[in-house]
């Protein structure tokens, strides 16, 4: 099966995505099926560094009722700087700076939405907490994120003007804004348009990303691994890692087995320093190389020798463990046991 990893939150600037917004354009192209067809595991692998929500927490909303109330006269500044540009917009159809209108009107739009989400998600955790101690009779349900507005002003524009100066920000915004909508499909079609367009917009390298998360997620593994090699060898992308772990699972699926370790040994590597989150992501990759070592031959051992001079006997002996337990389930129960042997001192 499809071995696909989840995502985590990671203290890095929103992207967001890595996630990216949509317009009305081609459908979106799959690539030929010289991919696998999908095969969905029963559980995913957890995977590391991508933020999963592009529109992370404010905790200017929830911190300190100051903050909340400077959050809510920049709410009411931005809408009546949005009634403003809409009043131009109605009095002057014709005005010469339209689509320069129109743009900043989108990421007005675009700001309040996020900022309403906000205030949402703050009533939304306390009500969780409500109901956790029996305040509250009934879980809420979790809001969403709804950029409606900003996305049909973006599209306006498209339509409107084809040759703005801005027209890849534009193109970006609008994949980025379908991607939080759940709109991953055509979400795609806008960025990969992008990438085509634009290949030297400073948006090109967060499109091949979202790109590649889309083949990824939809098991066209063959189209991942060129978008994902992409991000990997920007080596000024803040998603060049996160691809580079992606590609681990990639080259996994794909049978590429010495690829794939390659791809998560390069990860660990890259990593250097301290704190949770480090430590966190390394060993993410340690998990996704025990999954490969599982699948060659001579892995128990390769992944004793390698975990042995990455963090000594305990790491090597804690992978080790975790591997008897997938050859077990996989029903290779011979070598299940040899490990098993090894870790009680009775083979090397």
């Amino acid at each position: 099966p499809t071995q696909r990893p989840s995502q985590i939150i990671v203290t890095q600037p929103a992207p967001k995505v890595v996630i990216v917004p949509r317009i009305i354009v081609p459908t979106f192209e799959a690539p030929p099926s010289t991919q696998r067809p999908a095969s969905k595991p029963p559980t995913r692998i957890t995977v590391p560094p991508k933020v999963q929500d592009p529109m992370p927490r404010s905790h200017a909303l929830d911190a300190v009722p100051e903050g909340a109330i400077a959050a809510q006269r920049l709410s009411e500044v931005r809408q009546r700087q949005i009634r403003s540009m809409r009043k131009i917009l109605r009095d002057k159809p014709q005005y010469k700076n339209k689509a320069d209108l129109l743009f900043r009107i989108a990421e007005r739009e675009w700001d309040e939405a996020k900022y309403r989400y906000f205030v949402k998600r703050s009533q939304y955790d306390d009500q969780v907490r409500a109901f956790k101690t029996g305040r509250l009779k009934q879980m809420p349900e979790e809001p969403k994120p709804d950029y409606s507005k900003a996305l049909r002003e973006y599209k306006t524009l498209l339509k409107q003007f084809p040759r703005y100066a801005r027209l890849d920000a534009v193109i970006f915004y609008l994949g980025r804004g379908l991607q939080s909508a759940g709109e991953s499909k055509e979400s795609a079609s806008y960025l990969l348009r992008l990438t085509r367009m634009f290949p030297k917009s400073k948006f090109v390298t967060r499109a091949h990303m979202a790109v590649a998360e889309y083949y990824f997620d939809n098991d066209l593994l063959a189209s991942a691994r060129a978008a994902y090699l992409i991000v990997a060898e920007d080596t000024h992308s803040r998603d060049a890692l996160y691809a580079t772990y992606k590609l681990g699972y990639v080259h996994y699926n794909l049978k590429e087995f010495e690829l794939s370790l390659k791809a998560f040994k390069s990860v660990v590597d890259r990593l250097r320093g301290q704190g949770q989150q480090i430590a966190d992501f390394t060993n993410r990759a340690y998990d996704g190389m025990t999954l490969v070592f599982v699948a060659l031959d001579d892995g128990w051992m390769r992944a004793r020798d390698y975990f042995r001079e990455k963090g000594g006997d305990a790491l090597a002996a804690q992978h080790l463990a975790k591997m008897v337990r997938m050859y077990e389930m996989q029903g290779q129960f011979e070598r299940a046991a040899q490990v098993e042997r090894y870790l009680k001192g009775g083979a090397d």
